[in-house]
């Protein structure tokens, strides 16, 4: 998986929609589903410490992440998973 870096798009639609909650990194990955089609793996590492996401804020943010890859002509589905910085040793500072 490659980290997104903080100033893409992605990340800051992320960043703000999912406030006040922290996202310590977004990790990338290209991926293929069942039928064949390319998706885009987002693992988005939140610091659980901090204030909770939002489960309203957890369902809609495909769509957020949906309009970004539209205006950029990305036509892959994203698939967002949120699990925290203790569960994925890449994401460690």
């Amino acid at each position: 998986m490659e980290k997104l870096d903080p100033n893409d798009p992605l990340f800051r639609a992320l960043k703000e929609h999912l406030s006040p909650c922290r996202i310590v990194r977004i990790l990338t990955a290209d991926e293929f589903d069942s039928d064949g089609d390319p998706v885009l793996r987002l693992r988005v590492v939140v610091d659980h410490s901090g204030p909770a996401v939002e489960p309203k804020k957890l369902f809609s943010a495909t769509g957020v992440v949906r309009d970004v890859m539209a205006n950029q002509n990305d036509n892959r589905f994203p698939l967002l998973t949120y699990p925290s910085s203790e569960e994925v040793p890449e994401a460690a500072a």
